[in-house]
């Protein structure tokens, strides 16, 4: 349950973001995702930003992502395990 209020700022957050005039592809987005628990809600985001650079404790989370976004969408994805960058 605690995951909640986290999915529902990140959809709202979504939703706001297609609303800007800016093209994806302009876009740079940094997210903090600790436990790794949006990695499968973060698939949507790559349509919308060029680059996005998450802040884990769990990075090899991210591999799969990482490729799929650079290899079909042509974004960056650049994950960071160091957490104190926060």
């Amino acid at each position: 349950m605690e995951e909640f209020p986290r999915v529902v700022g990140y959809r709202t957050f979504l939703y706001l973001l297609e609303r800007f005039k800016m093209p994806a592809g302009k876009r740079r987005i940094g997210m903090v995702d600790l436990r790794g628990s949006l990695v499968n809600e973060l698939v949507e985001l790559v349509d919308l930003a060029g680059e996005i650079m998450i802040i884990t404790s769990r990075p090899y989370l991210y591999e799969n992502l990482r490729e799929w976004a650079m290899c079909e969408r042509g974004a960056t994805v650049t994950v960071s395990g160091d957490i104190h960058r926060v």
